[in-house]
């Protein structure tokens, strides 16, 4: 009844944090359009319009409801900011400066507050995380003993409960408290996972949908055979077929990712040269054109060509980038390029100058969020090392000494009979390797899902990708080490 009740309230908390992962770009479009015009409307419409998912549907219900007259559009904002201020205080302050800033009548000191609310929200994002990641030394220690080490120990002693002729040690006993226990790991989980702030930006992709059949067909060709050879046999079948699913789920997704973010990284990067070329003087066909031949080789060589030949067909600088079936950027799934190019667009408008200014500004905004970002998951990464060696290494060694651990004490207690103790037990070192394994690769992906969650903002192609990585080799460490420890041990 409990996790019935909680349910709600957990996925709920969630939405809310994945929402505010578009926060820091929404208030740098904001503050950057309100420096070249202080309207607050066109900016929060230019916001909502440009940023897909995230807070911008909340923007619009705020816009739509001051064009209705129902609520002024700074209370609007300002009431959608306190809704997250209890998960973001820097969102908050963020939207409280910009509304601030239509009230400073000095062109210079209004423009000066905008600046401060993109780095408001930016070093508050990196304070919420360097936060987090300082408070998960506790719940590390306790997935990696408690959680790990302490159903591994008692699996390894439960021979021993045959002496006593206890039935704790029967196989339905075991299954069940390991069941049981990797449950308890998986809330303990979720349980650290929903104080998690979302910071870090990134188009989010799908993982691929699969031809079920098949990998059906594929788990039961690798399974069948192998339970006849051995029950390490069926540990390594599991743990291919697993990989193999994974890889067919997130491969695509993964691949379109790092075509994103590089194509992300070389928009700002020749952004910048553009933005030079039109402050020279430079029309926008003509700076488009120029720096088609700096950027050869570059992700973004093609788009640029298409939207050059877009202008000199007829088209206009928006439609050339945006165009519904022939737009050079109309399959490109990322907020940052489109940010951009939008930007450039309606502000090239305004004039050539206008729109150089306002793309090195733009582009600046989006260095500095980067860096944070860079910075956080510098850090993240020497947070995170001791989850991830356990993952790789330090659980399936572990699972594969237990089973040793195993086999020893039921040598050693082979035929022990005094009279008040008999020793018969009733799970065999082949049923106890089995589910030791078993446990081994579930909790192997317990811990890829714990880090995978914070490093990506629980991007499933990721928690995938990092199975398929993963996986095979725990199960072929965990095979090495109770293979090699039992010729050495017994």
């Amino acid at each position: 009844m409990h996790l019935a009740t909680e349910y709600p309230k957990s996925r709920a908390l969630l939405i809310s944090r994945q929402n505010l992962s578009s926060a820091s770009k929404i208030i740098i479009l904001i503050a950057t359009r309100m420096k070249q015009d202080s309207n607050l409307e066109q900016a929060v419409y230019f916001a909502a319009r440009t940023i897909k998912g995230g807070l911008s549907s909340e923007l619009e219900s705020a816009l739509s409801d001051a064009l209705n007259g129902k609520t002024p559009l700074k209370q609007g904002i300002m009431n959608l900011a306190q809704r997250y201020r209890h998960l973001s205080r820097g969102f908050f302050d963020s939207v409280q400066l910009i509304v601030s800033s239509t009230s400073e009548t000095n062109e210079k000191t209004r423009k000066s507050v905008l600046d401060s609310s993109i780095k408001c929200i930016l070093s508050c994002e990196e304070k919420e995380f360097s936060g987090f990641l300082g408070s998960l030394a506790f719940p590390t220690i306790i997935l990696l003993s408690i959680g790990t080490s302490v159903p591994l120990a008692v699996l390894s002693l439960a021979p021993v409960s045959s002496v006593f002729n206890l039935k704790f040690a029967s196989p339905e006993n075991l299954a069940v408290f390991l069941g049981f226990s990797l449950f308890g790991i998986y809330f303990f989980e979720k349980s650290v996972l929903k104080k998690m702030p979302f910071v870090f930006s990134g188009a989010v992709i799908a993982p691929q949908k699969v031809n079920y059949f098949l990998v059906s067909a594929l788990f039961l060709f690798f399974l069948i055979p192998s339970v006849y050879i051995h029950e390490y046999a069926v540990v390594f079948a599991v743990a291919v077929s697993l990989a193999f699913y994974s890889f067919q789920v997130s491969e695509k997704g993964i691949q379109e990712s790092l075509k994103i973010k590089q194509f992300e990284h070389d928009t700002v990067y020749f952004s910048q040269h553009i933005s030079g070329l039109l402050i020279s003087g430079k029309s926008p066909e003509s700076a488009l054109n120029e720096a088609v031949e700096s950027a050869k080789g570059s992700e973004i060589e093609t788009p640029l060509k298409k939207s050059v030949l877009n202008l000199k067909n007829g088209m206009s600088l928006s439609d050339s980038f945006f165009h519904e079936t022939e737009g050079a950027l109309k399959n490109i799934g990322s907020d940052i390029v489109r940010v951009v190019f939008l930007m450039f667009s309606e502000t090239a408008k305004k004039g050539n100058v206008a729109a150089g200014r306002t793309m090195q500004i733009i582009c600046k905004a989006l260095y500095s969020m980067n860096e944070a970002e860079q910075k956080l998951k510098k850090n993240l990464e020497h947070g995170l090392g001791m989850m991830k060696n356990t993952a790789v290494f330090f659980a399936p060694v572990m699972c594969g000494l237990v089973v040793t651990m195993q086999k020893l004490m039921l040598k050693s207690f082979s035929g022990f009979n005094t009279g008040f103790f008999d020793f018969s037990p009733s799970a065999g070192t082949g049923f106890l390797g089995l589910i030791t394994g078993i446990y081994c690769l579930v909790l192997t992906v317990l811990i890829i899902y714990y880090v995978s969650f914070i490093e990506s903002n629980n991007d499933r192609n990721v928690f995938f990708h990092n199975i398929y990585k993963k996986l095979p080799a725990t199960a072929v460490l965990f095979i090495i080490s109770a293979v090699l420890s039992s010729y050495l041990l017994l």
